[in-house]
Order: C-alpha cells, then structure tokens, then sequence
C-alpha cells in the first residue's frame, strides 16, 4: 500500500532562495571596497606621518621603505641612525639612543611608540587589517617587541627582511587590487 506524502503549501515553500549558493564572494569583495574607500578618503586628506626609524638595521629599513614605497605621500622617513639626533615632542626630548630602542611616529601632535607606532603606520598606508591585529593583541606584542628590537640584527642575519619585504610588497599589491575591484577569493 502506498502513502501519500502529504504537500507542502506554498506558503511554506515562499522562504526558500531560488538559487541555494548565494554569490558570496562579490558581496565580501563589494563590502571591503566601502570601508576601505572610505579610510582612503580620510587618509588622503592628513598629514603624512613623521617615522624616526633605524635606517642602518635591514629589517627596519625593508619594512619602512616597502610601507613608503607604497603610499609616498603618507609617510615621512627619518633616518636616526646617521649620528646624534635630538628631537622635541611637545615638552618631551628625545635622543638617539632612545629614538633607536624603538619605533617613534609623530602623528601630528600625538607621538606613538613602539608597537602603536607600527599600527599607526600600517593604518596610515591602508594596511588596516594589520593595524587592527597590532591594536588587538597590543600587550603581548609589545613585551616581544622590548626583546626583539635590541637584537633585530640577529633577524636581520637570518633573511627575515627580505621574507618582510616581499610580504609586504605582495598584500599591499594585492590590497592595491581589492581597492580598484580586482581581487576575488
């Protein structure tokens, strides 16, 4: 004997999407581009950032001049180690051999050191992905940060700049096609 499934009416059938695999990837592409257009914008109407970084170490100057490379206008190097520099931040006066212990980035009047001198930095060149990671696990990279930027010519004996340098060419390139609507995952 067969039974009769009993029909589902077409009200309850109304909910169900034509097509069941949305296309996923153009509205994250589409939903990146807004955000990203309009940090763009904002960025483009400051200030660069002034970076007194450490010209003389591979990884430092790798990282920097990639970062600057791709966004010249945002970025202001300063080379600090050519000789005794002083520089004045606000009522603070720092010298070479603390401007040499750790990143310092003059955003406007704000002065950031260390680990939220990289996120400033990366998020003033578009990188805010990075910046964003930076900001979240802060603490813990900023006590790795006090051990490795006494020693980062032993980095810079093991290559790691040039792993750095073409890391970063590669996502700011990629990053450059996202904006203009090129990239799809």
């Amino acid at each position: 004997m067969e039974t009769s499934r009993p029909r589902a009416s077409a009200a309850a059938t109304a909910w169900r999407p034509m097509n069941p695999e949305p296309p996923r990837i153009k509205i994250r592409a589409m939903l990146r581009l807004l955000p990203q257009s309009l940090a763009d914008h904002k960025r483009m109407s400051e200030a660069p950032l002034v970076v007194y970084y450490d010209a003389s170490c591979p990884v430092c100057r790798a990282e920097m001049e990639t970062l600057a490379a791709a966004r010249p206008d945002a970025l202001q190097l300063v080379d600090i180690s050519g000789g005794d520099i002083s520089v004045r931040f606000g009522d603070r006066e720092s010298t070479t051999p603390e401007l040499m212990a750790s990143l310092h980035v003059l955003d406007g009047k704000i002065l950031h050191i260390g680990v939220p001198a990289f996120s400033a930095v990366y998020r003033r060149v578009g990188f805010d992905a990075m910046a964003n990671t930076l900001g979240r696990f802060e603490r813990p990279l900023a006590w790795v940060y006090r051990l490795i930027a006494p020693r980062r010519w032993l980095l810079s004996a093991f290559g790691i700049h040039h792993v750095l340098e073409w890391w970063l060419s590669r996502k700011l390139k990629r990053m450059k096609q996202c904006s203009t609507g090129g990239c799809e995952r």
